[in-house]
């Protein structure tokens, strides 16, 4: 529902960007996106992932995957803000 107060085009190139990664099946396991902030900034959204997943570094790839695709961009920032579940 997050992700979906957006129009899909925030997440899409030139100005943002959606990765999943996926097991051999094709099931989700791990997720993240990011869209345009500023000129210099992409602020990354719903980075998350399946609890049957956890503690395998899985969310440490999205985000550095999300965070490399935004430089090859042009941003030179990042933002993310949590939620109060989030510690």
């Amino acid at each position: 529902a997050e992700i979906a107060r957006y129009p899909d085009e925030e997440f899409t190139p030139p100005h943002g960007g959606l990765l999943l990664l996926l097991l051999e099946h094709g099931e989700p396991v791990a997720g993240g996106a990011f869209r345009r902030r500023d000129a210099t900034t992409a602020e990354l959204k719903r980075i998350w992932t399946h609890s049957a997943h956890r503690r395998r570094g899985l969310a440490r790839r999205v985000i550095a995957e999300l965070e490399y695709e935004a430089g090859t961009r042009g941003y030179r920032r990042i933002y993310l803000t949590t939620g109060p579940r989030q510690p």
